[in-house]
């Protein structure tokens, strides 16, 4: 009987918990029925459980749109970078969050990326890698994240799990002294994907390395230019990749 109560006490403290923080978003439809319902017994029936069932938002609204306009947050920092090298930092602010993510997703729907559909992200830690994220839930995709020390066949195997028709990736980037040609493995792991029979529609490739190329870095809200030299990046392209430089 305590466990019973234990059970319920802790349900109703975890929905009291999740209904304040869940004031504080915007909601375009609001949870009409329990904020928390599930079952974890298989003796009384089907596992399940639902959270804030029917409610519908969109998350990079709430991160971004109402920071901007609603708040006047444009102009205040949305988060600080970090990158490999001393020095190499980079802060962007929500106005310009907001522009790149929107252009992102204008990208993914000219590439046929509809609400529903997965992409891959195999990306190292850069403010790109923020951007394809919130661009995906911005157009309502659905993005799994790789880690971008994961081998090719480990990207291809989480490919063919989540059935993704699109990957974002990177040219190359250093994890310490060691420089990462995660381009190369990317085409190894598309190519793993076709030859078990599903081809993935389109390869995004951010610049990140070969950024200097394009004169990147002037903005703040840009990866500062690299300090060391790349040899080795792969520098064409493979059928059906696209370039890209996010800004």
């Amino acid at each position: 009987m305590s466990e019973k109560i234990n059970d319920i006490w802790a349900s109703l403290s975890v929905a009291e918990f999740w209904g304040d923080i869940a004031k504080e978003f915007y909601w375009k439809t609001p949870c009409s029925g329990p904020f928390l319902r599930y079952n974890f017994d298989v003796t009384k029936g089907k596992i399940f459980i639902e959270w804030m069932k029917g409610a519908i938002t969109n998350i990079c609204y709430n991160v971004l749109d109402r920071n901007v306009h609603e708040k006047k947050l444009g102009d205040k920092v949305a988060f600080y970078w970090e990158g490999n090298e001393p020095g190499e930092t980079t802060q962007i602010t929500y106005n310009e969050l907001l522009i790149q993510v929107c252009q992102f997703s204008n990208v993914l729907r000219k590439q046929g990326i509809q609400k529903g559909d997965r992409v891959a992200i195999y990306m190292p830690m850069i403010p790109e890698l923020v951007v394809a994220m919130l661009a995906c839930a911005r157009i309502g995709a659905l993005h799994s994240i790789v880690f971008a020390g994961f081998s090719s066949e480990s990207l291809c195997e989480r490919i063919l799990d989540s059935s993704c028709s699109l990957l974002i990736t990177t040219d190359a980037f250093y994890r310490g002294e060691k420089l990462v040609n995660l381009k190369e493995l990317a085409d190894e792991a598309l190519q793993k994907c076709q030859e078990k029979g599903f081809p993935v529609r389109c390869c995004i490739v951010v610049k990140h390395l070969g950024r200097a190329e394009l004169g990147v870095g002037d903005s703040s809200s840009q990866s500062p230019p690299i300090k060391r030299p790349c040899p080795g990046v792969q520098g064409k392209l493979k059928e059906k990749s696209k370039r890209v430089r996010l800004k």
